[in-house]
């Protein structure tokens, strides 16, 4: 047994790493040739252990083949209890996200990540705020793991200021609508605003991104692009977005639902960063 666990504060679960096979898998897939080289992840958990970062949260990729099971892609995401984010108006913890596989598909990656704990958001910076850290399995080294935390921990003056730009930056009526219509284009195809055959049914994005906005906490009250940003995230990663009509009573089509495909949600919620710091520049 590969004995690391974390207390999960925010859902009172604690992540069993031998819950996992991919996480724990002592063998690459069949149908790799010798030249690939194969790289237990929990060698680099045992590097980022070693450093304070403990798993609290695990996904794998889904997969319908037992061929394929125990070598999908799977995210860890990891705290370092010893380390927060110094924000007067949120409890904020950095986090590193590892990926990986074994199925010669994915090399290593790790990036910065934010927990927020009131909503238990988690958060991908974007490449334009840290450079993601791709580590092949040939050559691997843990120097280049440690290479990677460090490059983390050197970024979180950067991030920390950024969040606290976001958070000083108010939005009137007229910004947060366009802020809200831009993020449906991440999420949405063209065709889903196409005109619906019978009245009433069309789709509107006005309608749908007011919907977008709406708090559903205290906290997240006041018209900060932070919040705006965070009620975005939450709703369109964990929660599903309501396409609505043009008749605002009326929605059209089902909810789609919590994003849980990981090159999915790394994707949303880095387009997501991203353009709430264009938004920010044009702010300035």
């Amino acid at each position: 047994m590969y004995d690391l666990r974390y207390n999960v504060k925010e859902n009172s679960k604690v992540v069993e790493i031998d819950n996992y096979s991919s996480v724990v898998q002592t063998a690459q897939a069949d149908d790799l040739s010798g030249r690939y080289s194969f790289i237990p992840t929990t060698r680099v958990l045992d590097v980022l252990k070693a450093e304070g970062w403990t798993p609290a949260n695990v996904r794998e990729s889904r997969t319908l083949r037992d061929e394929t099971r125990g070598f999908q892609k799977h995210a860890i995401r990891l705290r370092n209890p010893g380390i927060k984010i110094e924000n007067t108006k949120d409890n904020l913890f950095p986090e590193i996200i590892l990926t990986n596989s074994h199925n010669g598909l994915a090399s290593f990656q790790i990036m910065a990540g934010i927990f927020r704990q009131i909503c238990s958001n988690g958060l991908c910076v974007a490449d334009s705020m840290f450079q993601v850290h791709r580590i092949r399995h040939m050559g691997y080294t843990n120097d280049k793991v440690l290479e990677a935390v460090y490059s983390v921990i050197k970024s979180l003056p950067a991030i920390t200021g950024k969040v606290g730009e976001f958070q000083s930056i108010q939005l009137n009526a007229e910004e947060k609508q366009v802020f809200a219509e831009s993020i449906l284009d991440i999420v949405f195809d063209a065709e889903t605003w196409e005109k619906g055959k019978t009245p009433g049914t069309t789709p509107d994005r006005h309608n749908t991104a007011s919907m977008l906005m709406l708090p559903r906490r205290s906290e997240d009250r006041e018209d900060n692009l932070w919040n705006v940003y965070n009620r975005a995230q939450e709703k369109i990663i964990k929660q599903g977005v309501t396409v609505i009509s043009e008749n605002p009573r009326y929605r059209v089509g089902n909810k789609t639902r919590e994003v849980k495909a990981i090159d999915r949600d790394i994707k949303l919620n880095k387009a997501l960063w991203l353009l709430t710091e264009r938004m920010a520049e044009l702010k300035k």
